[in-house]
């Protein structure tokens, strides 16, 4: 599975995955989300998150990109008050129900 496929049908449709690759997946997702944001995601906008969420998607999965971004800008203000709020990759990844 790539990060977009990742993206689209684990992380942002809140799908349960008990498996361990999901979750790694998903974690490994938020590690490039940090770095290309900066400052370890603190203190981002909504923008620059979606930003960051369209690289991605058009990046891994250039069929299923506005798909991809469509799902991931429904849960970029959660996601941006985990990343303020300095939660862990895995934390995030709990949250939105890839990790247990």
């Amino acid at each position: 599975m790539n990060t977009a496929t990742v993206l689209v049908f684990t992380v942002f449709t809140l799908a349960v995955f008990a498996d361990y690759a999901p979750c790694q997946k998903c974690q490994s997702v938020f590690d490039e989300v940090r770095v290309e944001l900066g400052n370890d995601g603190k203190g981002a906008s909504i923008e620059a998150l979606l930003a960051v969420f369209q690289k991605l998607c058009k990046r891994d999965d250039p069929q299923h990109a506005q798909g991809c971004y469509d799902v991931s800008a429904k849960k970029a203000p959660e996601i941006k008050n985990l990343l303020d709020a300095g939660e862990s990759n895995k934390d995030i990844c709990i949250y939105l129900g890839i990790c247990v």
